[in-house]
């Protein structure tokens, strides 16, 4: 299975609480249980039907939504985001005492993000904005968005500096 579009899942959840006891992923099928990670917290929304996989991964907070269009527990993989996890910067200025992050070009008429660069080890790289994302920055919020449709399916990832400090150029 090569995207997110034709990835199937199905759960055991304790309907009181809502946890998700188990991870089923079908494949030509077949229900295939998938191990869940440590640092991994699975839940279901009795509310919206929906479940909600969040992990600490790389320095920042991935939460993965499982939704059942039809109502036959059925989940499809959709929506990412990714986040600050608490106390750790994503968005670091050079010389600002952390050596990775990224920095943003941002276009004070629009609030689009016109470049996007990747800080590794204090050493700055322009990287390609591809025609199916976009990057705007949210001042109310302090929040830099990425938005990403590729194969149908829309990818949102925020960039957040928790301690209140972004670099422009």
């Amino acid at each position: 299975m090569s995207n997110n579009a034709t990835q199937a899942y199905t759960f055991t959840i304790d309907l009181v609480t809502g946890a998700v006891t188990a991870v089923y992923k079908l494949q030509n099928g077949i229900a295939k249980r998938e191990g869940m990670d440590r640092d991994e917290t699975w839940t279901f929304d009795l509310v919206t039907g929906t479940v909600t996989k969040t992990e600490l991964d790389d320095g920042r907070l991935e939460t993965t939504i499982f939704s059942d269009v039809d109502g036959d527990g059925v989940f499809a993989k959709g929506a990412k985001t990714y986040s600050a996890a608490p106390g750790t910067p994503l968005v670091t200025p050079p010389g600002a005492g952390a050596q990775d992050g990224y920095q943003f070009t941002l276009d004070p008429v629009t609030n689009l993000i016109t470049a996007v660069s990747e800080v590794k080890r204090g050493i700055a790289r322009v990287e390609t904005i591809d025609a199916n994302e976009t990057f705007s920055f949210d001042a109310a919020s302090g929040t830099v968005t990425k938005t990403e449709v590729e194969y149908g399916l829309t990818e949102t990832v925020v960039y957040a500096d928790v301690d209140v400090y972004f670099f422009f150029r």
